[in-house]
């Protein structure tokens, strides 16, 4: 009798019928039956396999992200850097010219908060005297997180019928969305990034970016009579309206006291009236 080789071992061992006794009864199970049991079961151990692997993937891309937004320790101190980051360079530039023109549209998709720019009316106020920003340099230091950034942007500012352009700095939160693109933070910023920002801008190396923009803006206005003019006229103007908003506070609370006054006055009587009548 020849030896069975392992094809043949195989055959007669898996591919027939499987007899299971339970009890006095035997059960049958078909060659097919298996097969479809098998691949059944090795169907289930690849999904789990798969579900497991990507579970592990996800929760560490998870806490990779939340070590980067949930940031406990400020950073070290950095020395700024200018205009090291085109991107950022850009997007602040398509700001200020938004707001120059009152794109309220354009604005919108710059910023992580597009409401602020329903209304337009503040820029369109501010476009009265305000021709444009010229010249932009970007000196950047870290955020409080990896996915931040805080812009000192310097800008000359193009005045109305003001022939010289002074200088003016603006401090920008700028973070990236999800698809790792720089928005400028307009909404509602964490206590901690207030007080890191705060604690940034007086570093003294940014320090000394403010001082030489004042001494410069000192020096126009001691050539430039227009500059002088200017801001003589702005500052009469904030006079005003702070004299008429103050008066305006005064009479409405005049009319108010009068009016409670008036309708006590006016109560007093009626129950005067109502005694007498009743005595």
């Amino acid at each position: 009798m020849s030896k069975l080789n392992f094809f043949d071992r195989l055959r007669r061992s898996h591919l027939k019928d499987t007899k299971i006794n339970v009890g006095s009864d035997s059960i049958y199970i078909n060659p097919k039956v298996k097969l479809i049991l098998a691949w059944s079961l090795f169907a289930l151990v690849c999904i789990v396999f798969v579900v497991v692997v990507k579970t592990k993937v996800n929760d560490k891309n998870d806490k990779k992200d939340d070590k980067a937004s949930t940031q406990t320790e400020e950073p070290a101190y950095a020395a700024y850097e200018k205009d090291a980051y085109p991107e950022i360079n850009t997007l602040i530039t398509s700001y200020y010219t938004a707001v120059a023109a009152c794109d309220g549209a354009t604005l919108k998709t710059l910023v992580t908060n597009p409401e602020e720019f329903d209304d337009i009316t503040k820029l369109q106020s501010k476009a009265e005297y305000i021709k444009g920003y010229n010249n932009l340099v970007c000196f950047t230091k870290p955020g409080y997180d990896s996915n931040s950034m805080i812009v000192f942007a310097q800008t000359n500012v193009a005045l109305k019928d003001v022939v010289s352009e002074p200088y003016d700095i603006y401090q920008f939160y700028v973070t990236k969305d999800k698809n790792g693109k720089y928005l400028i933070n307009n909404g509602e910023l964490s206590t901690k990034t207030q007080e890191y920002m705060t604690k940034v801008a007086s570093d003294e190396d940014i320090m000394e970016v403010y001082a030489e923009a004042e001494a410069n803006n000192n020096a126009f206005k001691e050539s430039d009579a227009t500059l002088v003019q200017f801001y003589e006229l702005i500052s009469n103007s904030a006079a005003a309206t702070t004299a008429a908003a103050t008066e305006a506070t005064t009479e409405a609370t005049t009319a108010a006291v009068t009016e409670a006054t008036t309708a006590a006055a006016t109560e007093a009587t009626v129950a005067t009236e109502a005694t007498t009548a009743a005595t």
